[in-house]
C-alpha cells in the first residue's frame, strides 16, 4: 500500500504544461481528482483516515462526482467512531 501511495503522489506532482492546461484543463482536473481519489483509498487501507480525508476533501472541489462524495462521508463517519471509540477507551482509564 504504500509503494501505491508513492507512485500516486508522484503521478500528482507531474504538472502539465501550460498548453496542456488551455486544451483540456477539464481532463485534467478529473485526473487529479480520481488519483486523489485512489491515494485516499490506499490511505483508508492503511488507517490514514486523516489523510484520506484531505485527499477526498481536494477531490471534491475538483469535480463533483458522487462516489468521491459517497467515500468522504464514509472516511468521516469512520473518524467519527473511531473518536467516539477513544473517548470510551479513555473514560473507563479514568472512572
Amino acid at each position: 500500500m504504500r509503494n501505491a501511495i508513492s507512485l500516486t503522489n508522484r503521478a500528482l506532482t507531474i504538472a502539465p504544461s501550460d498548453a496542456d492546461r488551455g486544451r483540456c484543463s477539464r481532463s485534467i482536473s478529473e485526473t487529479l481528482a480520481k488519483g486523489l481519489y485512489r491515494r485516499a483509498l490506499a490511505r483508508v487501507a492503511l488507517k490514514e483516515e486523516a489523510e484520506a480525508e484531505k485527499d477526498l476533501v481536494e477531490a471534491t472541489e475538483l469535480v463533483d462526482d458522487q462516489v468521491i462524495s459517497s467515500e468522504l462521508e464514509r472516511v468521516r463517519a469512520i473518524i467519527k467512531d473511531n473518536k467516539q471509540r477513544e473517548k470510551a477507551k479513555f473514560k473507563k482509564m479514568f472512572d
